[in-house]
């Protein structure tokens, strides 16, 4: 599995070149904003505006995209917030894909010296126990869970 990463121009208006950026807002637009297809390309740049100044992790497998992340940091550049985690939905969980993304978002904001990762999972989305298995902690709150770094 490759992971590459990529974010928005400077006008937050558009991906900055990447061979997989169309494919990783398409599974957002599947999987996580429950978008139906065909979308079209202003559903795409819709999800694109909502990212704002995200940054996102795509895994690619058999040369095409298998899972997406997408995240941001804050301003003080010490917490960073998951805002999706999403894989291709033809694949069967298990392969590693979501694992995979997580340990690589962990290992680049540890290099940029962030030291918590917080996120919301879905209700009932089955999600909770896999963030429980990443090391993710529940806060209490609206399904919210931290991880220190």
């Amino acid at each position: 599995m490759i992971i590459h990463e990529f974010g928005l121009d400077d006008d937050n208006s558009a991906l900055v070149a990447d061979r997989f950026a169309d494919d990783a807002l398409a599974i957002l637009a599947k999987e996580v904003y429950g978008y139906r297809e065909p979308w079209s390309d202003q559903a795409l740049g819709e999800i694109a505006t909502q990212l704002g100044e995200n940054a996102f992790l795509v895994a690619e497998m058999d040369c095409a995209v298998a899972g997406v992340l997408s995240y941001r940091v804050n301003s003080y550049g010490t917490v960073a917030h998951v805002d999706a985690l999403a894989t291709r939905h033809d694949l069967q969980r298990g392969r590693g894909v979501g694992s995979t993304l997580m340990a690589e978002l962990e290992e680049t904001l540890v290099d940029r010296g962030v030291d918590l990762i917080t996120l919301q999972a879905k209700d009932a989305s089955g999600s909770e126990d896999f963030y429980i298995k990443q090391g993710f902690s529940w806060i209490g709150v609206g399904n919210i869970y931290e991880k220190p770094l």
